[in-house]
């Protein structure tokens, strides 16, 4: 379900000489890895959220980490 969730994961985005904010495409059709990171990001807290109400959790007591290192490595093409 949630791997669903971001596949087909939007969000919304100010570009660069606009006034207005505007839908990213989907995940899977998004090449602009800037808008990746940023529907990532969101869909993340959105399916946290989503996961800490299922499962009645206070969310205060909840902490959850979101890491991207190796992908950000590999697309600056750096030596590791």
């Amino acid at each position: 379900k949630e791997g669903y969730t971001f596949l087909k994961g939007t969000t919304q985005v100010k570009r660069p000489g606009q006034y207005s904010v505007v839908e990213t495409p989907m995940l899977c059709q998004t090449y602009n890895p800037e808008e990746k990171r940023k529907i990532i990001g969101d869909i993340f807290v959105k399916v946290t959220n989503d996961v800490v109400a299922e499962l009645k959790l206070k969310p205060e007591e909840v902490m959850l980490a979101q890491g991207t290192l190796r992908p950000d490595l590999i697309e600056s093409a750096s030596n590791m």
